[in-house]
């Protein structure tokens, strides 16, 4: 992450431009060369986990993580406000997969397949808006092509999501499916998503 801004700095000026910025955080094993900054008092533990003194410390080091990585994506968000160029910028921050817990990461239920999902582009998007829509990572490339005016016919499996970005009330999919096939082993599992089941 210490790359990113030099990344950005060092781009053609002259020219548009797309960054993929990847992050370790939050990942286990967690990193904790920094002083922690969240107590047990901040977590926020799910239901299917006991509330206990060491669920709770692992919780307030995952945030800890997830601080670090905010950080690093504020230092580039100064960055493009200091050259002028946020209000025509699209950042879109995901996450490849749930949080690293027990019956999250690497499961089909929601902790495993409803990840982050947030887009900031001044100029388009009403501050703060919030959309219900169901979308999915093979929907980026139709969308970002579309929205920097590149017409492409695929072969795409995903579609453009970009109406969303303007209407949240647009129902863009009916369906999402998952997959889960490796991660630590062999776990060849598929799922379908709605909005109500």
């Amino acid at each position: 992450c210490q790359q990113w801004v030099p990344t950005l700095q060092n781009r053609p000026k002259d020219k548009p431009f797309f960054l993929w910025l990847a992050a370790v955080d939050p990942h286990r094993p967690y990193d904790d060369t920094d002083s922690p900054i969240h107590s047990i008092d901040d977590a926020r533990i799910p239901p299917y986990f006991p509330d206990n003194q060491k669920v709770r410390e692992d919780f307030a080091r995952y945030y800890d993580e997830i601080h670090r990585m905010d950080r690093y994506i504020g230092e580039v968000v100064e960055t493009l406000d200091q050259e002028g160029l946020s209000e025509n910028t699209v950042i879109l921050l995901i996450s490849d997969n749930g949080r690293p817990f027990p019956r999250d990461k690497t499961t089909l239920y929601d902790g495993g397949i409803k990840t982050p999902w947030i887009v900031k582009w001044p100029s388009k998007i009403k501050k703060a808006s919030e959309t219900n829509a169901l979308v999915s990572s093979v929907d980026i490339a139709p969308t970002f092509l579309s929205l920097a005016g590149i017409e492409s016919d695929g072969p795409w499996e995903g579609k453009n999501f970009s109406q969303t970005l303007t209407d949240p009330d647009y129902t863009f999919r009916d369906y999402v499916y998952a997959e889960d096939h490796w991660h630590d082993f062999e776990d060849y599992t598929r799922a379908v998503r709605t909005q109500k089941y």
